[in-house]
Order: C-alpha cells, then structure tokens, then sequence
C-alpha cells in the first residue's frame, strides 16, 4: 500500500526516532558523558523542514530524491582546495576503524576541502563551535541511518566567528583529517565518526 504524503513523512520521523536515539544511546555506560544530544537538537531545527526542498537552497541546485544529496549547488572553491563529494566518502561507509579506510580518502589527509551539506546540532544552537554536517537530511531527521561516509564533525576557526543552527544547506571549508570518534570523550564506547574538518569556516546557502 503506498503511502499518503504526510503518513509517509510521518512515518520517516518516527523511524529517525529509532534509529538516531540507538546511534545517540548508552548514555548510561561506562566511559564518562556522551558527546552530544544529537537527535533532539537536529530535530528542533528539522522537524518542519521539506528534506527535497530545504531552506536557502539556491537557483539551479536540487535536492536528489534518492540519495537526498545536493546536486548542482556552487561550491566556490578557492585556488588550491580540494572539492570533496558525498560518493567520495561514501566508501568509507565500510569502514570499522582508522585503520581500513579506502586509500581515495586518505589521500585527502591534509588537504583543503570544501562541502556542501546539512548541519546537525551536537551542543547547542547558537555560536556553535563544533557539529556535524551530513549529506542529507535523510541521515540527519527523517529515518535513515548514517554510516561513516555520511557524516563529518567539523570543527570551526577558533578565532573565528560561531554559527548558529540551521535547516539550509550550508558550505564548509577547512582541513580534512581522519580521526575516529567514539561516543564518550574519553575515547570509549562505539565508533560514531571517522572524519573531520578542522580549522573549518561555514556559511548557509541563503537562496
């Protein structure tokens, strides 16, 4: 039976409920607090978000219905950056470690990157220093686990400005580094992420 529009998108919700309070849980574990509240920061700014028609999107970008990734947005690199696709850090969705990580990526090490995604709150929602950004708002809100490939924590400027949350596509540029993550701080518990951007700087996609 297919879904009406709005049962479907409900439908979707719940099951980001599920899967992303699994991702976020254990909070209770041994290992010291976990990193974030994830899930109900990203859906406080999400909930009413069209995931194929977000806010800002600019003039001849889209929105894949498949895969939930920007297509023809602009991301304006500079001399020397590296632009850097979902479908390149897509294979590392295979990863379980550091340690198996495809070569394409780690040829990136080091180098300048520019993306364009979605953010996902970690801490809180105004002047972040730290969050994630995502390839779709699938991975983010609407019922989609995200594998490694589908996420990466970007660390902004220390002397830069901060970035309050948003549900617009957004544009990160900075240093591409792999470094697994776990989700207590002491470096224990489950590998949540294997890749960052530091020394990142970030602005919203304003249409």
């Amino acid at each position: 039976m297919r879904l009406a529009p709005l049962d479907a998108f409900v439908t979707l919700l719940v099951g980001a409920c599920v899967v992303v309070a699994v991702w976020f849980g254990a909070s209770g574990a041994a290992g010291g607090s976990p990193r974030s509240t994830g899930f109900d920061l990203a859906l406080s700014v999400h909930e009413n978000t069209d995931p194929l028609k977000p806010p800002g999107l600019p003039a001849g970008a889209s929105v894949d219905p498949e895969t939930g990734w920007l297509t023809g947005i602009d991301l304006a690199p500079d001399d020397g950056d590296t632009p850097l696709m979902w479908d390149v850090l897509a294979v590392g969705n295979e990863s379980t470690s550091g340690a198996d990580v495809p070569a394409a990526i780690r040829a990136l090490e080091g180098k300048t990157v520019v993306m364009a995604g979605f953010q996902m709150a970690l801490y809180r929602l105004r002047d972040m220093r730290e969050f994630l950004l995502v390839g779709s708002h699938y991975t983010c809100c609407f019922g989609r686990a995200p594998g490694f490939g589908d996420q990466v924590t970007v660390v902004l400027k220390r002397r830069g400005p901060g970035m309050d949350a948003t549900a617009a596509p957004v544009r990160v540029r900075g240093t591409f580094r792999i470094r697994p993550q776990h989700l207590y701080e002491d470096g224990t518990g489950p590998l949540i992420a294997l890749f960052e951007i530091v020394e990142a700087e970030a602005v919203p996609y304003d249409g």
